[in-house]
């Protein structure tokens, strides 16, 4: 039993840090938003790290008091200088 606790214990830590959702970047594109190319856009090289944009949309998220994030935010993003 043991055996199958940790894998099941390492997959749930794994997959609550792990909050990308690939499809996200063609629904941005959808959107408008072509300068988001790839899950770099808003996360850092090593994940669960984010960048600017995705600090800013979790902050946002944080902020409206939402259970999601709207890509639609991303309009209202000012790019660091």
């Amino acid at each position: 039993m043991r055996r199958t606790l940790l894998p099941l214990a390492i997959l749930a830590a794994f997959s609550l840090s792990l909050q990308a959702k690939p499809a996200w970047v063609k629904k941005a594109q959808a959107l408008g938003f072509n300068d988001i190319q790839n899950c770099q856009s808003c996360h850092a090289a090593k994940p669960p790290a984010l960048g600017p944009l995705g600090q800013w949309l979790k902050d946002e998220k944080t902020k409206r008091n939402a259970k999601d994030i709207d890509l639609n935010w991303i309009k209202d993003y000012k790019k660091p200088a």
